[in-house]
């Protein structure tokens, strides 16, 4: 029986097992499997003998239905795209401990009703990024995903954060296989990240087959891979490849895609494939949006983030052998839904290990800051320029060019003290900077690039400082900016002219689409240049210390932090008294004394991170906040009605 032990083992190998979380599981329960199979009958080929057993195993998984029966309908539970265990002062709360409290809430009230499981699928991102993260490299993940019940999940692009090594020790810790059906790694010959190609399980008696589908457009935005080390498939032509074999190898009665790819990826996958796929289960997008798509009605489902929202999704089978979505549920997970104590509990400990650092005060906004992805991925916004307007000043450049996938708050953050936590939120990975020489052709270039996937929410899309441009969402990708609207501190640009530019260190690789970066010049290299975060935090320093006089010094030594601070407000601030927030940092009672600075008025260069920012006297001091503002450095023409 050796060839059929060994038929037996690549079964198991090549499917990470029907139902359990591990190999060497699988081969101890293989092993069991195979001494009761050799006292009860005798095979007549190793081939039938690793064809029933295999069958016989399968089918006792996943519920409790009965030796040949196959359940009607299954339900399935569907969630993407989880950064951060902790939930949010704000409805709905989300967290981790909720959301896994509804996961077993639901298992409960589907085996008391039918006796078998209900499905839990995950679509990718999950490690990172977040504050946590930062610290843990996604550590805090896993005892969540593992007690969140989850059958089988896609990997996503910020899995891979970390780097492959990092990214495969936290996956074999997970209970459940992790799917990259489609991008093969060179040095291994093996699915990216040790991931599995497909995967089967049997819920009700039903084969359910697996396919994890990534996209091209974010496999070229990984900093920890190198694109020459993959090989991609097309992921319509992946998908009808394995939908196949599982179908006709596997015995599928349903093939499932979990996806982490946008909206226009999932729809041509619905239209392209939809023949072979019965469920898109997808990701990488962070709305929520549950709709059949396509010619074959194929649900597409996007399923929230942050563990705010799950789907619920009732899968009915014909005795002709049809499959189709009978129902849909939104879950939304908010201060109704009870939180998991040991999950709560998990939560705690890893808060624990940020430490009272993040709630330390670094600065005050007069203004929200918007940092909302459906914002900052589709227009110019007040964040952005705050942040640009940082790199360029810190760099000494001529423009700073962000791409808004860095910029991972997600949210709208609330005028008054900033704290740390505030601004890890917003910039969780430590990003070099370098700066780059430039035409004006190679600007125009990068600027086309910046808006050529508009509207969708891609993080290639610019956040700008010392340009500004207006281009028409209109015309086709790559031709849509307006040349003789470019502007550079105010005046029009030649095709020859030279610029320093400010960009990512990621970004000077000619990732996120930015090829013409690779082509140019290094000015200062990310070895020599400042990281961002560092300066983000600088500035703020240099406003704190500002705050710690009781006049603005008339006289200061040449050099110093003070008289860079103060020269670099006269000319960027208009001033306004700043209000506080729960009492700190405030104008005072009275609203204390307004102080005018000098300023040389609209500014032809974008040139106001701390724009109005405030000064008012509060108890005998002085207090300078920021307030960045809108000013037209990107503008759209004919734009897209966005409804997210």
């Amino acid at each position: 029986m050796s060839s059929a032990l060994k038929m037996a083992l690549e079964k198991i190998e090549a499917t990470h097992d029907a139902d359990t979380s591990g190999y060497m599981e699988g081969v101890s329960r293989l092993l069991t499997d195979i001494t009761k199979a050799l006292l009860t009958h005798k095979p007549e080929s190793p081939e039938e003998f690793v064809r029933d057993m295999m069958k016989r195993r399968i089918k006792n998984s996943g519920g409790n239905s009965h030796e040949g029966e196959k359940a009607s309908s299954i339900e399935i539970v569907h969630f993407n795209d989880v950064y951060n265990i902790e939930g949010r002062s704000q409805s709905p709360q989300g967290g981790a401990a909720r959301f896994v409290s509804k996961v077993k809430e639901i298992y409960e009230e589907v085996e008391s009703a039918s006796g078998t499981q209900p499905l839990v699928l995950f679509s990718g991102d999950a490690f990172n990024p977040s504050l946590m993260s930062t610290i843990t490299k996604g550590k805090q993940m896993v005892p969540v995903l593992n007690s969140s019940k989850i059958d089988v999940a896609c990997m996503g692009n910020h899995d891979f954060d970390f780097g492959i090594e990092n990214l495969i020790s936290l996956t074999r810790n997970c209970e459940f296989p992790w799917l990259i059906s489609n991008v093969v790694y060179k040095p291994t010959g093996r699915p990216l990240a040790e991931g599995k190609t497909s995967f089967v399980k049997v819920i009700g008696g039903r084969r359910i087959g697996f396919v994890g589908l990534v996209e091209k457009e974010w496999m070229a935005t990984l900093s920890t891979i190198d694109e020459e080390d993959i090989i991609y498939e097309d992921f319509v032509s992946c998908a009808k490849r394995l939908s196949k074999v599982l179908r006709d190898h596997d015995e599928c009665d349903a093939v499932i895609a979990l996806t982490h790819m946008r909206v226009p990826n999932d729809a041509k996958l619905a239209e392209e494939a939809g023949e072979c796929i019965d469920l898109i289960c997808a990701g990488h997008d962070h709305h929520y949006d549950v709709k059949p798509v396509g010619k074959h009605g194929i649900y597409v489902l996007k399923s929230g983030t942050d563990f705010r929202d799950m789907t619920r999704v009732k899968m009915e089978f014909g005795d002709n052998g049809s499959v189709k979505v009978a129902g849909t549920e939104r879950v939304v997970i908010d201060e109704s839904v009870p939180e998991d104590e040991e999950i709560k509990e998990v939560v705690s400990q890893y808060l624990g290990v940020l430490g009272a650092e993040m709630e330390k005060k670094i600065g005050h906004t007069n203004v929200e800051l918007e940092g909302r992805f459906s914002k900052v991925r589709t227009q110019e916004t007040n964040l952005g320029n705050f942040v640009t307007d940082i790199m360029r000043r810190g760099t000494s450049s001529d423009i700073a060019l962000l791409n808004s996938g860095t910029l991972r708050a997600d949210s709208i953050i609330p005028a008054g003290d900033l704290l740390m936590k505030d601004m890890v939120a917003i910039l969780p990975m430590v990003d070099e900077l370098c700066v780059l020489e430039m035409s004006g052709d190679q600007l125009i270039e990068a600027l086309e690039n910046g808006v050529s996937q508009y509207p969708r929410l891609e993080g290639r899309f610019p956040q700008i400082s010392g340009v500004s441009f207006v281009y028409d969402a209109a015309l086709e990708p790559m031709s849509r900016v307006v040349r003789s609207s470019v502007q550079v501190h105010g005046s029009p640009i030649t095709s020859s002219q030279l610029f320093s530019v400010c960009v990512k260190a990621y970004l000077a690789k000619g990732k996120d689409g930015y090829d013409v970066f690779a082509k140019c010049k290094v000015l200062i290299d990310e070895e020599n240049a400042p990281v961002l975060p560092a300066l983000v935090r600088n500035t703020f320093t240099e406003l704190s210390v500002l705050n710690g006089f009781k006049h603005t010094p008339s006289k200061m030594r040449k050099g110093s932090v003070l008289k860079s601070a103060k020269k670099w407000r006269s000319k960027t601030f208009h001033a306004t008294p700043v209000k506080g927030r729960g009492g700190s940092g405030g104008g005072g009672e009275g609203g204390g004394e307004e102080r005018k600075v000098d300023s040389p008025g609209p500014l032809p260069a974008p040139a106001s991170p701390e724009g109005g920012g405030g000064v008012g006297k509060t108890g005998g001091g002085l207090s300078f906040g920021i307030s960045p503002q809108m000013e037209s450095r990107i503008v759209c023409l004919n734009p897209a009605s966005i409804d997210f």
